[in-house]
């Protein structure tokens, strides 16, 4: 941009053209924006390119459901043909075994007993909260009030899906303290890890 000075004014004063003026007012909003909070830049760009509406949640997903279930492993139960896998919480898996030597035992195989014991027959309510990859739905169960992933990682039937959530990770540490389940011998192989094998 050239700046020219005005003769008849102060040497210091500038006179700009109007295409002078727009380029300068356009360089002055740029650099504001870089300087701006991200808020501040994401409220901007969003009066300029507004965002479609989000989709309003569909009934089945903000639903509360419940019945009967059947345990198909230690951390997934099926609801009529509805696929639930319980949030937060990485049960092993149903062919897993857990420890060493002549101390092995089938975790697997516990963690979905236990779990099928535990319910019994009784109604089981959940709240939906994601759908994974599979289409199974997450959810937070909980049946007479005691939430179902929390009674399995106490008794280190599962561990807690730290990648996903936080929710468990005391009950975790409860269990890894008294040596409970899986924390008699932790040197055992994590679900996630024995199931990329």
């Amino acid at each position: 941009m050239a700046f020219t000075a005005a003769r008849d004014r102060h040497p210091t004063s500038l006179r700009l053209s109007g295409r002078e003026l727009i380029g300068l007012v356009a360089l002055l909003l740029l650099a504001a924006i870089f300087v701006m909070p991200s808020s501040w830049r994401e409220a901007a760009r969003d009066l300029i390119m507004p965002q479609p509406a989000a989709a309003e949640p569909s009934a089945s997903q903000d639903a509360l459901f419940s019945g009967a279930v059947t345990v198909v492993d230690g951390d997934t139960l099926d609801l009529d043909g509805r696929r639930i896998r319980l949030h937060g919480v990485d049960a092993f898996e149903r062919d897993q075994m857990c420890g060493t030597g002549p101390s092995a035992w089938p975790c697997g195989q516990i963690a979905a007993q236990t779990l099928a014991r535990r319910l019994d027959g009784r109604s089981v309510t959940c709240e939906p909260l994601d759908t994974d990859r599979y289409g199974r739905t997450v959810a937070r169960c909980r049946t007479g009030g005691e939430d179902l992933a929390a009674f399995l990682v106490d008794r280190g039937l599962a561990v807690a899906y730290r990648r996903y959530s936080d929710d468990y990770v005391a009950a975790e540490d409860h269990a890894r303290a008294a040596g409970i389940g899986v924390w008699r011998d932790p040197a055992f192989t994590s679900p996630e890890t024995w199931r990329a094998r």
